[in-house]
């Protein structure tokens, strides 16, 4: 029913899964859509980049109400960001 990937880091646990209906997980075993990123704790939980050049990184601001789209360059210094943050809170 599905396909899953697996390694050992002090014991072992599914890191990324394919499911039936083709939809990918990396971090979650039940990914809700085409591609579903999760990481419960830390920093960014996808990173897209290319060495000399921009790079998009996806993340949360250190609350799970907060969450940012950082535009950079190669040296790791931020140039431009989109910013979401839940005020309601």
């Amino acid at each position: 029913n599905f396909l899953g990937f697996w390694t050992y880091n002090s014991g072992w646990g599914e890191r990324v899964r394919i499911a039936k209906d083709g939809n990918v997980g990396i971090g979650t075993t039940s990914p809700a859509q085409l591609l579903h990123v999760h990481k419960a704790s830390g920093d960014a939980a996808a990173k897209i980049s290319c060495s000399g050049h921009a790079r998009l990184i996806l993340a949360t601001t250190g609350t799970t109400d907060h969450a940012s789209v950082d535009f950079g360059d190669s040296g790791g210094d931020v140039r431009g960001r989109i910013l979401y943050l839940n005020n309601e809170v």
